[in-house]
């Protein structure tokens, strides 16, 4: 009996460790819908020049100048990250 105790906890524990594993290391966080630029902001005046285009965000212009410099930036704060593409 007591055997079979020890297995059972050994299984509650190996599981234990593997959820944590999965939560600590393994969180992947999608920053791009791939449809729109919802949870991105567009400096004014500027909404022109950034567009979705076949899953793609596409910035500039092939017709126009631009004139100075535009960002796009997320609405939400990330740290310690590593940034990657599927």
């Amino acid at each position: 009996m007591k055997y079979f105790k020890l297995i059972k906890l050994r299984q509650v524990f190996i599981v234990f460790l593997l959820a944590l594993n999965q939560t600590c290391y393994s969180t992947t966080v999608s920053l791009f819908d791939g449809n729109s630029l919802h949870e991105w902001q567009v400096n004014k005046n500027d909404e022109k020049l950034w567009q979705v285009k076949n899953g793609v965000i596409n910035g500039g212009s092939l017709i126009d100048k631009i004139k100075h410099n535009s960002f796009l930036v997320s609405n939400k704060s990330y740290q310690n990250f590593e940034l990657t593409h599927l």
